[in-house]
């Protein structure tokens, strides 16, 4: 693998990871309640302060969004 490639493969996964990645990711998907449901239940799956308070400020976003 080049630099390059795993420069951009990190980039990736750091985008996924952070939280513009996962507004970005709701608001792409073509079912932003579906989604924004499967997000829900992630973090009542593992709930942590971090995630609860992503999860509020998203569903903030979509809502002013829509």
């Amino acid at each position: 693998m080049k630099i390059y490639e795993l420069i951009a493969e990190e980039e990736v996964l750091e985008e996924k990871s952070s939280f513009r990645g996962q507004c970005k990711g709701i608001i792409r998907s073509g079912n932003v309640k579906h989604e924004l449901i499967a997000e829900l239940k992630q973090v009542i799956a593992e709930p942590s302060n971090k995630s609860i308070f992503t999860l509020f400020v998203i569903i903030a976003l979509v809502i002013s969004v829509l």
